[in-house]
């Protein structure tokens, strides 16, 4: 059975982003979600320096 580990986007699997748009300091992690759109393919740093990529399916709003 395949994992859906990000990074690999021959396989499918559900990820989820959460953050915020900016602190009371300063932008946040998704101060620039607006910019992103259902196809793009975005880019996820992970710790130990290696870049996890995702194809965007759809974006919801929860507030």
């Amino acid at each position: 059975m395949a994992d859906a580990r990000p990074g690999d986007l021959r396989l499918t699997g559900p990820a989820v982003l959460v953050g915020h748009f900016d602190t009371v300091k300063e932008p946040a992690v998704l101060k620039n979600v607006s910019r992103i759109h259902a196809g793009d393919i975005i880019g996820v740093s992970r710790a130990d320096g290696t870049t996890a990529q995702a194809r965007v399916r759809e974006i919801e709003e929860v507030g």
